[in-house]
């Protein structure tokens, strides 16, 4: 289970007699344009002391992006009537600084 409070892996290596097979995470984040995070597969969500979200048995769930929502984390769709716009294209990050 992947666990939202900290950047989960995306990407499992597995290193078997010198083969590296790669394989992509059972959880799929998608940024919705003008909406909320996509987040579905196999994850669960807690808050900054650990605390589980009861998703009660949701595999797919919507986090929201506008701030706002009145059930946050969660999206309610009040994303419409706040008129929030974003075009979300992908793009690569700059370079990780150095420490």
């Amino acid at each position: 289970m992947h666990h939202l409070n900290k950047t989960p892996p995306l990407v499992n290596r597995i290193h078997y007699n010198c083969t590296k097979i790669t394989t992509m995470a059972a959880t799929k984040i998608t940024i919705n344009a003008n909406g909320s995070i996509k987040v579905e597969g196999d994850f669960e969500i807690t808050d900054r002391s650990g605390g589980v979200y009861d998703l009660a048995g949701r595999e797919v769930i919507g986090l929201c992006r506008c701030g706002q929502s009145k059930n946050k984390p969660f999206c309610d769709g009040s994303h419409n009537a706040a008129a929030f716009q974003h075009d979300a294209v992908a793009f690569a990050l700059p370079p990780k600084k150095q420490a």
